[in-house]
């Protein structure tokens, strides 16, 4: 791609195929505002790629919501000149490219991408509610692979289906597994504020299989159903850094760009750095397993 056809991806995407078009809005909604992501926004990419595609789509999409919290949320510096894209060994690639001046048909562009305005999340929805959309039953909208290629990425028990769903790419979703799985069981923090983590995320993303996993990790870690449904409130129950870092966790799942030197800070005063970044770490895990399992509309407790 030329420096033009990216600028293109900032705009209306009005030059784009359609079957792109679709991939690009369903990326921008998913991003911002996953938890109004429907069916009927599954059944439009359909119409142009086969089920397999469209979970790829998927993982690709919550794979930079990950990302971008990680890099954002911990203020990693800007690459000066590109040169980390340049791998040893590999075809030579101009990076005076990073400084070509923007061509006059884009100079005045407006994005129609970044969120200058993103419409605020409801409210979140009663302990009743919550429990109600548990019971209902859910087929799932995208492929779970074979218990074959299961077993290769699951070895030990029986494999949840979101285990089963990122199956379905055996190669280029191991890492990613095994990730989910060992930041769910090993790690310097305690297993309820992981925990803890993940349920906030999830309610405000509205990932109800998501938020089942969690409070499964959190009735394991010995929280009461009562203590976890206190979570939703103001925390005054939680000591002053675990509400740091659920503050964030908020910040980070549902305004990234929010995300402030002193909410970092907050959570330093009572954290090692090392710690700090695992915390952000598992709300990035937490982004991309609530828009996979969610979009994928993954059956309650399986």
């Amino acid at each position: 791609m030329n420096d033009d056809d990216i600028a293109a991806l900032d705009g209306t995407w009005a030059d784009a195929p359609e079957k792109e078009r679709a991939a690009f809005a369903f990326t921008r909604k998913l991003t911002l505002t996953p938890h109004q992501i429907t069916a009927a926004d599954v059944g439009d990419l359909k119409k142009h790629y086969t089920p397999t595609q469209v979970l790829e789509i998927v993982a690709v999409v919550a794979g930079y919501n990950a990302t971008n919290r990680w890099t954002d949320g911990l203020n990693i510096p800007l690459e000066a000149d590109g040169h980390r894209f340049q791998k040893e060994g590999g075809p030579k690639i101009d990076l005076s490219t990073f400084k070509t001046p923007t061509t006059p048909k884009f100079a005045k562009q407006e994005t129609c991408v970044a969120p200058r305005q993103v419409p605020a999340r409801p409210p979140l929805e009663s302990r009743q509610q919550v429990e109600a959309a548990w019971k209902e039953k859910r087929e799932p909208r995208l492929p779970l692979a074979d218990s074959k290629a299961v077993g290769e990425l699951w070895n030990e028990g029986t494999p949840p289906a979101w285990a089963g769903l990122l199956a379905t790419f055996p190669k280029a979703m191991k890492g990613r597994t095994l990730n989910l799985k060992n930041s769910m069981d090993k790690g310097n923090l305690p297993a309820v504020l992981k925990a803890q983590i993940a349920w906030v995320a999830a309610r405000h993303d509205r990932a109800w299989y998501a938020l089942g996993v969690a409070r499964e990790r959190l009735l394991k870690a010995g929280v009461s159903e009562d203590d976890i449904w206190k979570l939703d409130g103001n925390r005054k129950h939680l000591s002053d850094g675990d509400r740091a870092v659920l503050r964030l966790t908020e910040t980070l799942t549902v305004a990234p760009w929010q995300v402030t030197d002193e909410m970092v800070e907050a959570c330093r005063k009572h954290f090692k750095d090392a710690e700090v970044a695992e915390l952000v770490h598992h709300t990035c895990n937490a982004a991309f397993f609530n828009r996979v399992t969610e979009a994928a509309r993954l059956p309650i407790g399986k």
